[in-house]
């Protein structure tokens, strides 16, 4: 059977209202049945009570005169109460003066057994023998007086067949009233619930359908004006809200697209343009520096020459990374995988870094096994990554430094590129900010160190 949780709000409050109905219902029904066992034992005894006093009086001639026939005629009346059991006057010293007893009943043990048989199956009488057991009968004794001087007693036991009859009339009536009351209080549950529900599921179907269709324009309908109706005109009004912001993201998301796809038009354009005169630049004091057509007049040139060509080198390096950030963005960067010879690669790499390392006294050493497979990838893209990690590596290292790349097979079979440098390193907290665009550690630092902040995240 499924846990009560997993039953819906509507059962649940069903559930609940019809058990407390019926729990009250039957501690009403309860008390009724106990206020009239109660009252009706009380009523019979002051109606057998009343009986006896009345015989007593007629009887206290014939106790007087010890008239036993007299005495016995007026028990024999009581045989008009099917109820009595038993009478017995006695005289004043305890002696017998008359006696009566039901037919049937059984003189010596003055029981009820047949009376008791005849009701056998009756409701009212198994519940008096429940709740009375072997003393189901009212017993009454009252003394017989003449002139204030106690002459005898009378003595009357009746059993409980007439309060059993009323008692089974009495809880038919009231049982049938307490299960129409029962049914009226789960009928009026059921339309009060099912009214509710009816509220809370509608704006449980508005839910799911704005989360299947993602539609902020949909609204749940109202019913009532209560704190229902109260929390449909809230969750309408929350809807209004989520579709404005709706539309308002989504102009904004357009805005933003289209300025960053100018962005990178712009960059891509004013990348390309400062190339051709920087290659030309670069070109030049190449050629200046290699005295193609003659030594220079004066030495002092020769380092000026260098100077700038060293000077376009590192902007052309700074546009490239530039250019190639907005071919990424605006999805134009491509790949081109092939197999290539990963020491080649790692190779050309170091190659290009090593000259500048070694002008900063740096030892650059390259730590690759031999006779590695070959690698599927774009050697390019790879060639750019250890290019811009080696940058970094020798950027960051001080003089006397060294700087070591590695390559290396991981556990999974695949191949790990380890740049190490003995150099100021990044705190672990600083990462995220170092491989975001742009992302310099801190001011310090860029004022001590060139760059754009480009190569990592590259």
């Amino acid at each position: 059977m499924a846990a009560p949780k997993q039953y819906s709000i509507r059962v649940r409050l069903i559930a609940n209202t019809v058990l407390v109905c019926g729990a009250a219902l039957f501690l009403a029904f309860a008390s009724l049945i106990s206020i009239e066992l109660i009252s009706g034992r009380r009523a019979l005894i002051d109606e057998i009570g009343t009986v006896a006093t009345i015989v007593g009086n007629n009887a206290a001639g014939a106790v007087t005169f010890d008239d036993a026939p007299y005495a016995q005629t007026l028990l024999s009346g009581l045989k008009v109460r099917s109820d009595i059991i038993r009478a017995r006057i006695r005289k004043r010293d305890g002696t017998v003066l008359a006696t009566y007893e039901r037919a049937g009943s059984g003189v010596a043990s003055g029981a009820y057994e047949e009376h008791a048989a005849q009701a056998e199956g009756s409701l009212g009488r198994a519940l008096l023998s429940l709740l009375y057991g072997d003393a189901n009968f009212v017993a009454v004794e009252r003394p017989i007086e003449l002139y204030g001087e106690d002459i005898g007693s009378i003595h009357i036991r009746t059993d409980m067949s007439r309060m059993a009859s009323t008692l089974e009339l009495y809880i038919l009536v009231a049982g049938i009233g307490i299960l129409l009351l029962f049914a009226a209080s789960v009928l009026v549950s059921w339309r009060l619930h099912r009214s509710i529900y009816k509220d809370i599921s509608e704006l449980v179907g508005a839910m799911a359908e704005i989360a299947g269709k993602g539609r902020y324009d949909i609204r749940a309908r109202k019913n009532r004006n209560d704190e229902l109706g109260y929390l449909v005109d809230g969750f309408n009004e929350m809807l209004s809200r989520m579709e404005l912001r709706d539309v308002e993201l989504r102009e904004a998301m357009v805005r933003a697209e289209a300025a960053n796809r100018a962005k990178s038009n712009f960059l891509a354009a004013v990348s390309h343009e400062l190339r051709t005169p920087l290659n030309a630049i670069i070109g030049f004091s190449e050629i200046i520096d290699a005295k193609v057509h003659g030594p220079l007049g004066n030495e002092t040139y020769a380092g000026y020459i260098a100077d700038i060509r060293v000077s376009g080198e590192h902007l052309l390096n700074l546009i490239n990374d530039i250019l190639d950030l907005s071919k990424i963005e605006s999805g134009k960067d491509e790949i081109f995988e092939e197999d290539f010879e990963v020491g080649q690669v790692v190779e050309e790499a170091v190659k290009l870094v090593r000259d500048i390392a070694q002008r900063e006294q740096i030892e650059v050493i390259t730590d690759v096994p031999e006779a590695l497979p070959l690698l599927r990838a774009d050697p390019r893209k790879v060639k750019q990554i250890l290019l811009n990690l080696l940058s970094n590596a020798v950027k960051f290292t001080p003089s006397g430094g060294r700087v070591v790349q590695e390559v290396r097979f991981g556990d999974d079979g695949g191949l790990v590129f380890n740049t190490v440098d003995t150099g100021i390193g990044i705190a672990e907290e600083d990462i995220p900010k170092a491989v975001s665009v742009f992302g310099q550690i801190d001011d310090e630092l860029s004022r001590r160190y060139e760059g754009t902040g480009l190569g990592l995240p590259l």
